[in-house]
């Protein structure tokens, strides 16, 4: 019996069954919010946690089963997710659909447990690597300063990640998943909307946790997956050093990196990491692409069947969360292999373990192949379509050509581009690409890593800045907004190669101080003070960036962020009937994530007026304005009252927003038809009804 509570299966099982209990309990206990989550979160990982000690485990011992069963159970429920969306159905089916996963692993782990076959999964529990000693003490100090930077920051009103949490939003409510989408409450039809399970995982935890959709990923989920995060590249770093002291020393690195990178600059690495991961794409970078190439490197290595299923799980896993992921796997893995088969071209089986990875990728082709014939759609549109936060397909192709201050993509003379050469300034990217090369073609023989980092370096480059390469790729597999989001396995393999060469000269020194007495102690600690070294120059940098981001998007005198200003949770609360508000651009794109109740009359128009005459000079006229954005914005901007009365009566307007104390405000009071809702906070705002029959008279 002693030997059967100690199994790992009996503790993780142990775990999900208490976690469940005190979801029941703590049920509308607000000071138990961040426990309600984090019982979420425990089921939510139980299956992958499973799968990994149970078939991955050499992989996933110590600290890197997190990211391995993070990744499983999220392409687990994301893909489950996929025919949930596209038949319409309700959230309800999909959470019980979930539950019977959760409980079907359930049972499994305990017969395991009962028949001693977890026995030799404790054993390798037992025998994990724990050499980076004192290294994990700055790495957690380092994963607490990106977790409170991402705590402290609120996103700005025209981020992507209000409109994600508007679709998460739409999920909780009672119409058929993904039917309708929430600004305008118009039929969706088929759009990425329907393969992204990422989201309907979001809206299945805030579900679960009772905790609001707004508040969970901005405040828990996404500081949470800061760690995820972190720990998915110390798990890839593992893999390739094959050194648990260098994986650690790495993601040290690897933290400080975006420490240093706070700042919202033109390339806003830290920003995006700390900020952003509950985003869709960002997700995809951070949290899958790592784990699906240390899948594929392990099968390389091991030849073993169950890494390459991994790696083929993760590459349909990635596509749930967003397309652009399985395109970023891809380019990775076609450098690899070129390079791999260049190498071990004499190696009988090198051929075949290349080409059986390149079928597991391929292999989420069959998706569109599938959707193509069954909705006569061309595929083409569909990748127009790909980005849930965009309007007109054209505006989306072409508005990072008019955005160069952005620094994405650089246009030449005759039509063709490149990625913007702003990412070869990096100093990561710089050293790689100067003094790794090098370093990588010395060891490329005997070594899959110096073999997977070359290859990546190399073939990406070549993609992303070669202007006939980068601009077919751009026209014809993916588009050209998307090209430098390719370049993101090549800060990938540049941050890796760097911290290799870091570890090799941390080595070196420690040979050379392999002495006796206190050099030798020295020695032991060099890597833990060469983080405590930079932690310390970095500090002043780190500082200033995580300031700007914590003052960004708030508003004075009370300092509250204004996507959390106390009207949009009014809203949540009070309007409950089918509404349409009329608001200021910016705060449109904010209120249908804090209810499902309200449409809006825009999305995005401050965004494309500053650029809509270049827009309309590279489609030859064809992009124009939405009526919507022009009436917001003539609402809020003309004198005159008639055309704001016309406005209101041509949107069936049932409230409108107004700055509090601004002169519109004074010139709508008296208004027969609008009067002010007389419990709505005005903080910031004032919210006035509109009766359209008093209007009309």
């Amino acid at each position: 019996m002693n030997r059967l509570l100690r199994a790992p299966d009996v503790r993780v099982v142990a775990l999900a069954v208490v976690a469940a209990l005190l979801l029941v309990l703590l049920r509308g206990v607000s000071v138990a919010a961040p426990v309600r989550f984090l019982c979420a979160v425990a089921l939510f990982m139980a299956p992958g946690v499973m799968v990994s000690r149970w078939f991955l485990r050499e992989w996933s011992a110590g600290a890197a089963v997190v990211p391995v069963a993070f990744a499983v159970s999220a392409g687990m429920f994301g893909i489950l997710g996929v025919p949930m969306l596209m038949l319409n159905t309700s959230l309800d089916l999909y959470l019980i659909l979930c539950a019977v996963i959760v409980g079907a692993f359930l049972v499994a782990a305990i017969a395991r447990a009962f028949s001693g076959a977890s026995s030799d999964v404790e054993k390798s529990d037992a025998q994990a690597d724990d050499s980076a000693g004192p290294l994990w003490v700055p790495f957690a100090l380092l994963a607490a300063a990106l977790t409170f930077v991402s705590w402290t920051k609120i996103p700005n009103v025209y981020d992507d990640m209000w409109v994600y949490l508007s679709y998460v939003r739409t999920f909780l409510g009672d119409e058929p998943l993904a039917r309708y989408e929430p600004y305008f409450g118009e039929l969706t039809g088929l759009a990425r909307l329907k393969i992204n399970g990422w989201m309907l995982e979001q809206a299945a935890l805030a579900r679960v946790s009772g905790l609001d959709p707004v508040v969970m990923v901005i405040k828990y989920l996404n500081p949470a997956l800061v760690i995820v995060a972190l720990l998915a590249f110390y798990s890839l770093a593992r893999t390739l050093f094959k050194n648990n002291t260098a994986a650690v020393l790495a993601s040290c690195l690897y933290a400080l990196y975006f420490l240093v990178q706070l700042s919202e600059s033109v390339l806003p690495a830290g920003s995006e990491f700390a900020v952003r991961l509950a985003e869709d794409k960002y997700a995809a970078r951070f949290l899958f692409l790592p784990v699906a190439l240390a899948a594929a490197v392990l099968f390389l290595r091991s030849h073993r069947l169950r890494y390459l299923v991994a790696f083929g799980f993760l590459c349909w896993s990635v596509v749930t969360v967003h397309p652009v992921g399985i395109a970023v796997v891809g380019v990775a893995m076609a450098g690899f292999g070129i390079v791999y088969l260049a190498v071990n071209r004499r190696e009988r089986g090198a051929w075949a373990r290349i080409v059986a990875l390149g079928a597991a990728g391929a292999s989420v082709g069959l998706l569109p192949l599938l959707l193509v014939p069954a909705t006569g759609v061309p595929l083409a549109d569909l990748l127009r379509a790909s980005d849930i936060s965009s309007g007109d397909p054209k505006v989306l192709a072409n508005m990072v050509f008019v955005k160069p201050w952005r620094e994405k993509i650089l246009e030449f003379d005759d039509g063709s581009y490149i990625m913007h050469p702003a990412l070869l300034l990096d100093p990561t990217v710089l050293v790689a690409l100067t003094l790794g090369l090098g370093f990588l073609l010395w060891r490329l023989r005997r070594s899959v890593t110096a073999q997977f980092l070359l290859g990546t370096l190399v073939f990406v480059a070549v993609v992303v800045y070669v202007p006939q390469i980068a601009t077919f790729v751009g026209d014809h597999f993916i588009l050209p907004w998307q090209i430098h989001r390719l370049a993101w396995a090549l800060s990938l393999a540049a941050m890796l190669t760097v911290c290799w060469m870091v570890w090799e000269l941390v080595r070196y020194a420690q040979s050379r101080m392999d002495g006796s007495g206190s050099t030798r102690r020295v020695g032991r600690l060099l890597p833990v003070l060469l983080i405590v070294a930079l932690m310390v120059a970095a500090t002043p940098a780190s500082l200033a960036g995580a300031r700007d981001l914590a003052l960004g998007n708030r508003v004075q005198p009370s300092s509250v962020g204004l996507g959390f200003d106390p009207i949009f949770p009014w809203m949540r609360d009070n309007i409950v009937e089918p509404s349409v508000v009329l608001a200021p651009d910016g705060e449109n794109t904010l209120i249908p994530a804090w209810s499902n109740q309200v449409n809006v009359v825009s999305l995005r128009g401050g965004l494309l007026f500053p650029v809509l005459d270049k827009l309309k000079a590279r489609t030859d006229g064809a992009v124009e304005a939405p009526q919507g954005s022009i009436d917001v914005r003539t609402f809020y901007t003309t004198p005159e009252v008639e055309p704001k009365l016309e406005i209101l009566r041509r949107y069936e307007v049932d409230y409108v927003m107004v700055f509090d104390g601004s002169p519109l405000e004074e010139q709508i009071q008296g208004v027969p038809g609008i009067e002010p809702v007389p419990d709505a906070p005005e903080e910031r705002y004032s919210l006035y009804r509109v009766d359209s029959e008093e209007l009309d008279g």
